[in-house]
């Protein structure tokens, strides 16, 4: 009778959970059907420039937009208003590209129901009538084509700014060359813009990097400045140089200069020069002249914008169109942008923004779930087993978080910024929890096009050795003293069927009758400080020697053999990669595919470099290869970033005492009690561990550890 009982209270939690779970997601469904109300509309566009929308579309996401004026409808962006112009069929606004590197869009939203902003209007006349009848043409030119982290090295500001991808490396004793087409110039002077990153450096020799650069083959400037830094430029080309058509830029690094190792990487470059005031297939922008302009090749009336403040343009008035010429008087401080019908940009896309229930205070979770919309239900069983625990998981959609607290823009400090929201406003108690379930990347604006489908981002940090990297603890930093507040994991996986693989495998791992005695312990012979390292860890740890397995300098078969025959702890010490343990290749990605145990799989503590490196846009770290193959362990701890063997050590032996304290039951809370014991206040090697150590896996699963002896 009692099995009855439970039976039907197990049934009735698992039909309210999902019944909880999937109208949280019903509630989150795009809205397509324009006979539903949608009051706001979320806006993104990638470029600078002048942006049309139709009022069809709108309608069609049912917006209001037959009923659009200023005194009903506003137009933001990040939550400020922005002017916008109604005319006709269209809403037409200027748009600014993200200055973040955490987003590929900026996200304008407009709402119906608050009064908007109108675009101003002002007229400009000329101070004479002294014709213009040369326009300054600007050409910026770049390729975002290769990432380097290490510049973040010596970058001063927010790392949410900086830019760290690059168009091409010019080697020592190479050359380079970059072709572009002008359709129109005039004669008169012309200016190069560069910028150029040192990758090498020689601290013996002042300025080392030396470039001559050519323009169509004449030699238009050497460049020369000092260390692996960012270096800006400006170089006057004389009247004659540019040509229309084609026209060659030519970096030459094949002379030994100061130093002969000189490497070196171009960033982007800008042409200013003159060209006819004719209408071109862009909008033409104009600044720093006075008198009349003339612009002549318009079919229709175009707008002329002023765009001093991007973030305020106003229309010029007062000009005159006649037989497809514009003519307007302008001064110096007029920046203008003239722009005709088929000039006019169009959004990358237009989707309604959906209500949540994020901000309500009534909400309250042990456990934040974020995941996206698609991944979300295969995370059901989770959420019943956790709530038949006693834990409280919320399973919340990245979506709900952007449109929330990022005004619909993407980035992880919008997560970082929930997460404390819901420390500071939710019902206690306060998450512990914050379990990550989706795949990240560092290249956030998917120029190398391999994006995940089911991102959940990492903010970038600084670290020593290779510029930054990612840190999931940063997300769970909520009171900025650079250390988690929360026990943090991560599935970085993008995929429904990963997902439901590994709730599968965590609650089995869970429920697995003992735990193996045995811990192997392996580190790499190349250098004594790895073995010394881990008798030192069994020490400090007190960790039982009798049922450890010292595996130092062993050979690939030895330790799959070892793992074969079960432990319950696998710990490695050494050298490290992206996908390897060792110099002598203890253990890679493909060695790893065929790892077996006839027990639950091991918990695995990698005391290296970058095996826990989740975020590479095209290679798999040996973690993620470890952690999605069928039968491989479902908890594992990996850096994201390169460290030394003496800073890992105070976290190594916190951790090992925590897996092995019958009052540590949860794996999150054995990683962040390890990190909260570093004094990162007074050793910026520690506040890197704390940041690049972390957990693969749900930080709720339950630690499966040997029984005590005697008990």
């Amino acid at each position: 009778m009692f099995a009855v009982i439970g039976l039907i209270i197990g049934l009735i939690i698992v039909g309210f959970v999902a019944v909880s779970l999937f109208d949280f997601l019903d509630s989150r469904a795009k809205i397509t059907d324009s006979s539903i109300p949608v009051e706001a509309i979320k806006i993104s566009i990638s470029q600078d420039g002048p942006y049309r929308i139709k009022m069809k579309d709108l309608q069609q996401l049912g917006f209001p937009a037959e009923n659009i004026d200023t005194s009903t409808t506003n137009l933001t962006l990040n939550g400020k208003q922005v002017p916008y112009q109604l005319n006709g069929d269209f809403i037409s606004f200027y748009g600014q590209a993200p200055n973040s590197r955490y987003t590929k869009y900026n996200t304008y939203i407009i709402h119906f129901g608050e009064p908007g902003q109108n675009m101003d209007s002002q007229s400009f006349s000329g101070a004479d009538n002294k014709p213009i009848r040369h326009i300054i043409q600007h050409r910026r030119l770049e390729k975002n084509l290769l990432y380097d982290g290490r510049s973040a090295a010596n970058f001063d500001g927010d790392l949410s700014s900086l830019d760290p991808w690059y168009w091409l490396t010019i080697q020592a004793q190479q050359s380079e060359s970059i072709d572009l087409e002008i359709d129109e110039i005039a004669e008169g002077p012309a200016t190069l813009r560069l910028r150029m990153l040192g990758v090498t450096q020689n601290p013996d020799i002042e300025d080392d990097h030396d470039l001559d650069i050519y323009v169509n083959e004449h030699l238009v400037g050497t460049i020369t400045w000092d260390g692996e830094k960012h270096f800006d430029d400006e170089i006057a080309l004389n009247e004659g140089v540019l040509k229309k058509g084609k026209n060659t830029i030519r970096f030459d690094n094949s002379q030994t200069g100061a130093t002969p190792i000189d490497v070196m990487r171009l960033d982007w470059l800008e042409l200013e020069f003159l060209r006819p005031s004719q209408a071109d297939e862009e909008s033409l922008y104009f600044q720093g002249f006075e008198g009349q302009l003339n612009i002549f090749g318009y079919d229709e009336k175009p707008a002329i914008f002023e765009i001093s403040d991007p973030a305020e343009p106003s229309l010029i008035t007062g000009w005159q169109f006649e037989d497809g010429t514009v003519t307007l008087g302008v001064t110096p401080d007029v920046h203008g942008l003239i722009v005709g019908a088929p000039q006019y940009l169009e959004p990358d896309n237009i989707e309604a923004l959906d209500d949540s229930a994020l901000l309500d205070a009534d909400n309250q979770a042990d456990m934040l779930i974020i995941t996206t919309e698609e991944l979300a239900p295969a995370l059901e069983p989770l959420l019943v087993a956790r709530e038949a625990q006693g834990i409280t998981a919320k399973v919340v959609p990245v979506e709900d978080i952007y449109d929330e607290f990022g005004f619909g823009q993407a980035g992880p400090e919008y997560i970082n910024q929930f997460v404390a929201y819901t420390h500071e406003q939710w019902q206690e108690p306060a998450p512990s929890y914050l379990f990550l379930v989706g795949d990240a990347t560092y290249d956030f604006r998917d120029y190398m096009g391999e994006a995940p489908q089911n991102g959940v981002p990492s903010p970038m940090v600084r670290v020593s050795y290779s510029g930054e990297t990612v840190s999931d603890a940063r997300l769970a930093d909520i009171d900025d003293d650079g250390k988690p507040d929360l026990a943090v994991g991560r599935w970085p996986v993008d995929n429904y069927q990963d997902v439901e693989d590994l709730v599968a495998r965590t609650l089995a791992y869970e429920q697995a009758a003992q735990a193996s005695k045995q811990a192997i312990f392996a580190a790499d012979s190349s250098s004594n400080e790895f073995s010394y390292l881990v008798e030192e860890l069994l020490a400090d740890s007190q960790m039982d020697s009798d049922n450890v397995q010292r595996l130092i300098g062993a050979e690939a078969e030895e330790f799959a053999q070892a793992w074969h025959e079960g432990a319950w702890l696998v710990t490695y010490t050494g050298h490290g990669s992206l996908d390897r343990w060792g110099k002598d290749n203890l253990l890679d990605g493909q060695s790893a595919l065929a790892l077996k145990t006839s027990g639950p799989p091991p918990i695995v503590v990698q005391l290296t470099c970058l095996t826990g490196f989740f975020a590479h846009p095209t290679q798999t770290s040996l973690s993620e290869t470890m952690l999605i193959e069928a039968g491989g362990p479902v908890l594992i701890v990996a850096a994201t970033s390169l460290t030394l063997s003496t800073s890992q050590q105070p976290f190594a032996t916190a951790l090992l005492r925590n897996l092995q304290d019958p009052a540590v039951i949860r794996m999150g809370d054995a990683v962040l009690e390890a990190k909260l014991q570093l004094a990162i206040d007074t050793d910026s090697d520690l506040q890197e561990i704390s940041d690049t150590f972390g957990l693969l896996g749900d930080p709720s699963a339950l630690i499966l550890r040997p029984a005590r002896s005697g008990s």
